[in-house]
């Protein structure tokens, strides 16, 4: 796991390496992008300039899953004796 970190940071720190920023989400297809190396493919999955639309989009995507699969939390507060029973709460 640190040798991807440490990857990582190579490559946010070099610029040689190219960062594809161009994929529009708004479109009807699937773009298919050719690479020569693992590490320009690698660096394709970070965006490490976002801008505006950038953030528009993770908002889009987390308003988009929250309509799949919304997040529900109980009212009010509640009180255990034990670990074991506040777990067995949640769990059900």
């Amino acid at each position: 796991m640190a040798d991807q970190f440490r990857d990582l940071i190579a490559v946010q720190n070099n610029p040689t390496i190219p960062v594809r920023n161009d994929f529009n989400w708004k479109a009807n297809h699937m773009p298919v992008y050719k690479y020569k190396t693992f590490e320009e493919a690698e660096s394709a999955l970070w965006n490490f300039r976002p801008d505006e639309a950038y953030f528009g989009r993770v908002a889009e995507l987390w308003n988009f899953a929250n309509k799949l699969c919304p997040i529900t939390y109980p009212k009010g507060i509640f009180k255990y004796r034990s670990i074991e029973e506040a777990n067995k709460q949640r769990n059900e």
